[in-house]
């Protein structure tokens, strides 16, 4: 459960220190700041690989 909490797009965002609290790396995912593999990602509930 913790494994799949961690990988969510917002909370790593977080994490890295690219937004100060969660709410702000939630909307800088869902105003589409950041890509993945060049794509663009939108859902702050993205799940991501590791």
């Amino acid at each position: 459960m913790l494994r799949l909490v961690e990988s969510r797009f917002d909370n790593v965002i977080f994490k890295s220190n690219f937004a100060r609290t969660i709410m702000q790396a939630r909307q800088f995912v869902g105003h589409a700041h950041f890509t993945i593999n060049g794509s663009k990602v939108n859902i702050p509930s993205y799940s991501l690989k590791v």
